[in-house]
Parts: C-alpha cells; sequence; structure tokens
C-alpha cells in the first residue's frame, strides 16, 4: 500500500509539471481546463491506468468528458477505454513514439483540438521511467 500511495503521490506530481509546460507551450487562451490527474495501477499482467480528466478530452472518433475513465492496454499497439465502472467505450489503434526523456510517472501528451471550439486531443501516454509510448491515431485531416 506503501509503494502504490508513493507511485500515485510521484504520478501526479509529474503530470503537474507535464500540464504547467503545456500551459506555457500553448500560446493561445484555451476554451477547455487541460489539467489531468492520474493515478496508476497493473491488474493481473495487464497494463491498467485510471486516469480522471478535470474537462472534456478527444480521442479518435470518440470524445471524453470530465470525469474518470479506465485505460488498459491489452496488447501492444492497442488500448481499451471505458468508464469507471469498466464499461468499455472504445478500442483504438495505437503506435508506438518516442520521447527525449523518461519521467517517473505515467503522462500525457495533448493537442489543439480539430477547430476553436473542440477540446483538445490527447495525442499519445507514457508509462513511467519509459521514453516508448503509444501514440493515438488520428483521420488526416482533409
Amino acid at each position: 500500500m506503501k509503494v502504490r500511495t508513493m507511485l500515485v503521490g510521484a504520478v501526479a506530481l509529474s503530470v503537474v509539471q507535464f500540464a504547467g509546460t503545456a500551459l506555457q507551450a500553448h500560446s493561445q487562451s484555451p476554451k477547455f481546463k487541460e489539467v489531468v490527474e492520474v493515478s496508476g495501477r497493473t491488474h493481473q499482467g495487464i497494463r491498467e491506468l485510471t486516469v480522471a480528466f478535470s474537462g472534456p478530452v478527444s480521442l479518435p472518433g470518440i470524445s471524453l468528458g470530465a470525469g474518470k475513465y479506465i485505460f488498459r492496454q491489452p496488447a501492444n499497439n492497442i488500448v481499451q477505454i471505458s468508464d469507471s465502472n469498466g464499461r468499455p467505450y472504445t478500442m483504438l489503434i495505437t503506435v508506438p513514439t518516442l520521447r527525449q526523456t523518461a519521467v517517473d510517472g505515467y503522462s500525457f501528451v495533448l493537442g489543439p483540438g480539430p477547430n476553436a471550439d473542440s477540446p483538445r486531443r490527447l495525442l499519445s501516454m507514457f508509462a513511467p521511467g519509459q521514453t516508448t509510448g503509444q501514440q493515438f491515431v488520428y483521420p488526416a485531416a482533409r
């Protein structure tokens, strides 16, 4: 339990640091909040992450409102997203992506929405201590 508490603390600190950097990098005043609270855990060999969004975010083919969601990786390059009760919303294909530096906690990379009135896109996610993560695949703009 102590290890889990330390993990959750490290994850929260990492996400707060990342969110602050993302806010500074985003030049226009966003319509939606960008803070993401994250806690992570592993369950029976399947990577599982519970995420609480303070505002809406979008993913390929779906928008998620503020609230808690479960992100599972049942296989390489697959992410299943469920509500907080475990009811699945969608399953997405991802591609591996790299970053320069690993951080202690889970982190998400947010990008601009497809237009000014849209929530920010969730572009990729990284597990603690990893430089390789999962990038969500969005359809090409027309």
